[in-house]
């Protein structure tokens, strides 16, 4: 976002003129590059127009040299004008016609794509971000079916397949038995690298993607549920990454076949290289909580505590949870590991390690906006996760239950607030 908005007096020697200059700063900008998300740049926007009277002069636009991102919000600015004006755009031929009055305007292809997705965004989707008394008031709109598939549908425009070159790891023949599905294989760009040795020693490969969580980066590692080869690259991964919680979403009670245990019911259990020993287990609802011990099976002496967390509220083939209600309890168990761990990374699975992993991780950043900001935006937490992965939150029915999942989290919390103020 902008960071300052100041009135600045232009003349200080004719005070009686009373003229003055509003300044936008915004500082979410990589030089040469393009912003992660494209909603705060149209939020600076929307408020620089509303700044600008209709017979003030131009508005003056900067950055470091004038020309890639001062060219970029300049292009964005006028071709939504031109889209209410004309019902039309012309991006190229306007852009052409910057660089015939100063060189290089949109230094980069990035900026150049980033400026399609703000437009597509702002002219299809409009205002996605909502304070929390909007939820609650414009609710029965809000969940219509069109608006949903609407937004829906942008996204999947912003982030179609990428190439097959893009998943060399994952298809190499070493780790073609790695992977669960043949269509659901990590990029190499976004995938984590094993650092120990695991079921094949010197192979760094496991079926797994960082995903970024609302203020932390890769805070998130979505994976699939561990093949009966690849339990040990599982647990390298786990202690590699140091993940303090690990989230199955899988459905443990009627799963895959081809799922093996990575844990064990009592005892111990040796995954490849590192051994897991059971602590505790703690059954709440439709949630299991266990408490393990594992380590590198050489090194018994430097041991490490993680919690793992199952959902078994969730069966197949459904595309979401039975209840919003009891997805809200997982969600709070998980909350509070992150608590007890200081937020360190989670580690998320589920069958193919995308379809419900990407569902879980969006609804963990649109929770966390709502307590940071008290804004509600499901778009731009979806976005976030598409862009770890293009093939997460693939239908209209899993998007839709993300704007439940921030209905009924700010339905019990006004619930709550009612019943202590009545107390």
């Amino acid at each position: 976002m902008f960071d300052s908005c100041n009135n600045v007096d232009q003349d200080q020697d004719d005070i009686e003129k009373g003229r003055r200059v509003k300044q936008f700063h915004f500082t979410g900008w990589p030089d040469m590059k393009a912003p992660e998300f494209a909603a705060p740049v149209l939020q600076l926007l929307e408020h620089v127009n509303e700044a600008n009277p209709s017979e003030a002069g131009p508005v003056v636009v900067h950055c470091s040299a004038g020309v890639g991102r001062t060219g970029t919000f300049i292009t964005i600015d006028s071709m939504l004008k031109m889209a209410k004006a004309e019902n039309k755009l012309d991006v190229f031929n306007f852009v052409c016609q910057m660089r015939a009055k100063r060189m290089k305007m949109i230094q980069t292809a990035v900026q150049y794509e980033f400026l399609h997705d703000a437009l597509l965004e702002a002219l299809f989707c409009g205002k996605t971000t909502m304070r929390t008394d909007e939820v609650m008031q414009t609710w029965k709109t809000l969940k219509s079916d069109k608006q949903i598939a609407g937004q829906h549908g942008a996204i999947d425009a912003m982030y179609p397949a990428i190439s097959e070159d893009k998943y060399n790891g994952g298809r190499m023949d070493t780790n073609i038995g790695k992977n669960r599905f043949s269509d659901k294989i990590p990029p190499d760009s976004g995938r984590p690298y094993l650092m120990s040795n695991g079921n094949d020693p010197g192979n760094n490969y496991i079926n797994a993607t960082f995903c970024n969580g609302f203020a932390k980066d890769n805070m998130h590692l979505m994976t699939q549920v561990p093949l009966a080869n690849t339990t040990g690259d599982f647990w390298c991964m786990i202690y590699d990454y140091e993940c303090h919680t690990i989230v199955d979403v899988s459905d443990q009670m009627n799963t895959d076949e081809t799922c093996a245990k990575y844990w064990p019911e009592e005892g111990r259990v040796t995954c490849g290289s590192f051994t897991v020993e059971m602590i505790k287990m703690d059954v709440i609802g439709k949630v299991i909580e266990r408490r393990l011990k594992y380590y590198k099976s050489s090194e018994q002496k430097e041991s490490r505590i993680v919690t793992l967390i199952q959902f078994t509220d969730w069966p197949n083939p459904r595309d979401i949870p039975k209840s919003v209600y009891s997805f809200l309890k997982l969600l709070e168990t998980v909350e509070k590991g992150r608590r007890d761990s200081e937020d360190q990374r989670i580690a998320v699975m589920c069958l193919d390690g995308v379809t419900r992993c990407g569902l879980l991780c969006a609804s963990i950043s649109i929770i966390d906006k709502i307590k940071e900001q008290q804004l509600v935006d499901v778009f731009q937490a979806t976005k976030r996760v598409r862009k770890s992965r293009h093939d997460t939150i693939p239908t209209v029915d899993q998007y839709r239950f993300c704007y439940e999942v921030a209905h009924e989290y700010l339905q019990a919390f006004e619930t709550y607030s009612n019943f202590t103020q009545q107390s």
